[in-house]
């Protein structure tokens, strides 16, 4: 079975049903995962933006470590690892 494709967006509103962030699968309409609120509010939003950048991150690493029949030049595969860092990290 394959994961639910990305993108996946932290939603900015806070789910007080679940007491945490919703990660949402934007292609697939649904809920990926929610980062309960177990050491404040700042961290599971941290964790909620490190597994919507899940996808983005193993796009990147699929990349630069198999396939590379795709052609991107230096610059672009070195933005498609940053992108995907900064987003993990909420720089994005």
């Amino acid at each position: 079975m394959m994961h639910t494709l990305g993108p996946w967006e932290v939603q900015p509103k806070w789910d007080d049903r679940t007491n945490g962030a919703l990660v949402y699968a934007q292609n697939a309409g649904n809920y990926v995962a929610s980062a309960l609120y177990l050491g404040g509010t700042e961290q599971a939003r941290a964790n909620a933006r490190l597994i919507s950048a899940a996808p983005q991150l193993l796009e990147a690493l699929q990349f630069l470590m198999g396939d590379r029949s795709t052609r991107l030049a230096p610059s672009e595969r070195e933005k498609l690892a940053r992108d995907a860092i900064a987003k993990a990290t909420g720089a994005a």
